[in-house]
């Protein structure tokens, strides 16, 4: 599969997500920079060339030993079919050193639900959203 059509789907997914009020809509060229940066896009999982789910990373660089998971998404086909639990497998691995944090929405009930059935643990409540941990 090629770089435009990776970034389209991925694009797309977002879009649908950020249209629930799930995430923040980011551009394609957005995502096309993560993507050839690597700074990143993680784990495109590929079924008869199509994206299934995607996650975007950056280490946290005031605080040692974490790395933010900024994104993750999963194609609405495969919602429960066990692709954000691996996506979450294949991040711990490439960041096995580090802890993972991440901000989740308060709205979005599923994705809390899933991060805590994955470890993750509430450190700081905001305004409109959560801080989440797994060590």
């Amino acid at each position: 599969m090629d770089t435009v059509s990776i970034i389209s789907q991925v694009y797309d997914i977002n879009c649908f997500y950020a249209s629930f009020g799930f995430t923040k809509k980011y551009s394609r060229t957005w995502f096309l920079k993560k993507y050839m940066d690597d700074m990143l896009l993680l784990t495109i999982d590929h079924y008869l060339d199509k994206v299934l789910g995607f996650a975007c990373a950056y280490n946290l660089t005031n605080i040692p030993n974490y790395v933010n998971l900024a994104l993750l998404c999963v194609h609405k086909d495969y919602v429960r079919q066990k692709i954000g639990s691996k996506l979450i497998d294949e991040f711990r691995k490439k960041f096995k050193d580090k802890h993972i944090a991440l901000n989740v929405r308060k709205t979005n009930l599923v994705g809390i639900a899933f991060y805590k059935d994955s470890g993750f643990e509430k450190i700081k409540e905001y305004e409109d959203s959560l801080l989440l941990i797994k060590k």
